[in-house]
């Protein structure tokens, strides 16, 4: 059980973090006198637009593995 959960953190930690990098993710405070308030924001777009590239991405490799086998199959 403590497996599956340190599993599921580092997973978590790890979404958030390439997340964060290819700009999916913002985090803003702000502070006054008794409260702090930290706010993120996600943005749909990035994360709509990466996922079309990736999208692509698979389906370009999968025709060139579809490519290399049919040529295999020829000799």
């Amino acid at each position: 059980m403590v497996k599956l959960l340190g599993a599921i953190a580092l997973i978590l930690i790890c979404v958030g973090a390439v997340g964060y990098y290819l700009g999916w993710f913002n985090f803003s405070s702000s502070s006054t006198d008794q409260k702090s308030t930290i706010s993120v924001t996600v943005d749909k777009e990035k994360v709509k637009h990466t996922e079309e590239k990736a999208k692509e991405a698979i389906q370009s490799a999968e025709q060139k593995i579809k490519d290399e086998v049919k040529s295999l199959r020829k000799k």
